[in-house]
């Protein structure tokens, strides 16, 4: 054996891809077999490609007599792939174990870590909720325009002895006019959020409509004399105040279904971190879309920010059951899917999902499709836990 060979048996046995390719091809390669290899954690993964469809049981046979003989201890199974030149898929695929593979040593420190995570699994926190409340005028600023009123009252009843009733007159409606111009620049943007389900945009409307309301209440009225436009505003403040506590009332109404469905969220974001099989999650996904259906008949769900997030949540658990399912009904020999499938466009121009390079072409592992889906649909669901 030259010393070329020697080192290629020696980097072999170490479990590289590349030299376990070039032992198989020095025998394979005058029968007009190309052989190549590559490893994805503890699974080696062997393609035999010829003009034929490469004949099964005697290149399985061949390669784990070969391999095994290697004695490798960082590989687990070996899966060899046989494909006639042209085929987008291996025309078959078998899998067999190393009996020579040694499990890594695992830190004792964190497998009590990751098991006390899954027996006791960390508790969401407290969730606080808002109780809606009017708007009082602070006991200062009332006292204020009380005297202020008084004042005006007394200057009133002066200048009624002293001035003409015309100059009164002038002086009343300029207050009140004032009043309407700074009770109007309050409310110029209620109603016109970007996001109106949003409680903190519910509650600064209600502040400045209450502060709108209390200027209009402070401005001097005498009969006869007001304008008429002081007494429509202050209708049309009241009117919109109505509509914002009802808005607030109404929000807070839904809190417990809003809960009740973000629990059954987060449980299945929970159980996908242990694992769960192909059937099992299909369930979970029809009780997701169940609890979504029954929180969107709410009033003014829809309109809630979690609301919309667990929306965006489902629609992610979903497109990973239908990528599943569309593994399972092509082809379940392979642990991969085409990149240029209707699915696996999706996944690259939608989740940035990376293909992997497999003989020339590209292919999605169908553990990173999932894997980046869920961590998606994860993050509306942090997100939606946030806002409650």
């Amino acid at each position: 054996m030259s010393a070329i060979q020697s080192d290629v048996v020696a980097t072999a046995k170490q479990g590289n891809p590349k030299a376990i390719a070039a032992l198989m091809s020095h025998s394979l390669k005058p029968k007009g077999i190309e052989v190549k290899a590559f490893a994805k954690g503890d699974r080696l993964n062997i393609f035999l490609e010829s003009a034929e469809v490469p004949p099964q049981q005697a290149l399985v046979s061949f390669t784990k007599k070969g391999i095994e003989g290697l004695a490798i201890q960082t590989i687990k199974t070996v899966r060899v792939h046989g494909r006639q030149v042209g085929s987008d898929l291996p025309d078959w695929a078998e899998e067999f174990k190393l009996s020579t593979y040694i499990e890594p040593e695992v830190d004792e420190s964190e497998a009590i870590i990751v098991a006390s995570t899954i027996v006791n699994p960390v508790q969401k926190s407290q969730i606080t909720k808002v109780t809606p409340s009017r708007v009082a005028v602070v006991p200062s600023q009332a006292n204020n325009r009380i005297v202020l009123w008084v004042s005006v009252v007394a200057s009133s009843v002066l200048a009624v002895a002293l001035l003409s009733l015309g100059g009164l007159t002038f002086w009343i409606r300029s207050a009140q006019s004032s009043a309407i111009a700074q009770a109007q620049d309050l409310i110029k943007d209620v109603g016109k959020a970007e996001n109106p389900g949003d409680i903190q945009v519910l509650k600064t409307d209600q502040e400045n409509l209450q502060e709108a309301a209390n200027i209009l209440g402070a401005a001097p009225k005498v009969p006869l004399l007001s304008i008429a436009a002081l007494s429509t505003e202050a209708d049309n403040i009241q009117a919109q105040l109505s509509d914002i506590n009802e808005g607030i009332e109404a929000y807070e109404a839904l809190i417990p279904e809003i809960e009740d469905a973000l629990d059954q969220f987060a449980a299945v974001d929970s159980a996908l971190d242990v694992g769960m099989s192909y059937r099992d999650y299909g369930a979970e996904v029809r009780g997701l879309k169940v609890a979504l259906d029954k929180l969107g008949r709410q009033p003014g769900a829809e309109e809630h920010l979690v609301y919309q997030d667990l929306d965006q949540a489902y629609k992610h658990y979903e497109f990973a059951y239908n990528v599943w399912n569309y593994y399972i009904e092509s082809d379940e020999s392979n642990s991969f899917f085409s990149a240029s499938s209707t699915y696996g466009a999706l996944l690259v121009s939608t989740y940035n999902v990376t293909p992997d390079d497999i003989m020339g072409r590209s292919y999605i592992y169908l553990d990173t499709a999932l894997s980046t889906v869920w961590s998606s649909a994860s993050q509306k669901v942090e997100d939606a836990q946030a806002k409650l």
